[in-house]
């Protein structure tokens, strides 16, 4: 059988209480107010559950899974699937756009010059400026680090974009207010770029 391509796999997303109930629950008819009493979860809050009209908890979750011999942590990655595909369903016909402030954060005073670059698939600056030795000096970016990149000369009026740098939760570079695969093309396109290093 084929792989389910994401959407598909988005669109059957199953509650996990729906889940419990058609595989466990009914068929070994378990009395729902019983189990909600051993379990310590109110009954009506049970039903909810069983019934894919409220959410799973990580509590109940460790309890029914403790229970029932099930993952709990499976259970939660079944809810959280499901409340995503939920909200992507609720939310499809409004595209969000990328946040940006109403002021743009001063750019410093002291900066080196240089061209975007990307090397070992680490983003970098190379400084225009030779050092005594006279070669170039290569900053591989770092959180805190300010950068401001023009379009292909340093003297365009208005620079591409200009702000701090900053690492995402995977710990990859992130230029806020703008589309990776944007500034992705800026380095590829080795830009002119201010640097001034945290």
């Amino acid at each position: 059988m084929p792989p389910q391509s994401g959407s598909n796999r988005r669109s059957e997303a199953v509650h996990p209480g729906v889940l419990v109930d058609q595989r466990f629950v009914s068929p070994l008819g378990i009395d729902v107010q019983e189990f909600a009493r051993q379990l310590e979860i109110e009954p009506d809050a049970l039903t909810e559950m069983l019934a894919g009209r409220a959410s799973l908890s990580v509590i109940d979750a460790v309890r029914i899974g403790s229970a029932l011999q099930l993952s709990p942590e499976r259970l939660m990655r079944m809810q959280v699937r499901f409340d995503f595909a939920k909200a992507r369903s609720h939310d499809a016909t409004t595209r969000r756009p990328l946040f940006r402030p109403a002021r743009a954060v001063a750019f410093p005073e002291r900066f080196e010059r240089g061209r975007l670059d990307s090397t070992a698939g680490q983003y970098a600056v190379v400084r225009y400026h030779a050092p005594v030795d006279g070669d170039d000096s290569t900053h591989v970016l770092r959180p805190g680090d300010m950068l401001r990149i023009h379009s292909d000369r340093f003297d365009h009026a208005e620079p591409l974009w200009s702000g701090p740098v900053l690492f995402d939760l995977d710990g990859d570079l992130y230029l806020p207010y703008v589309e990776r695969k944007r500034w992705s093309d800026w380095f590829d396109r080795r830009l002119p770029a201010d640097l001034h290093l945290a």
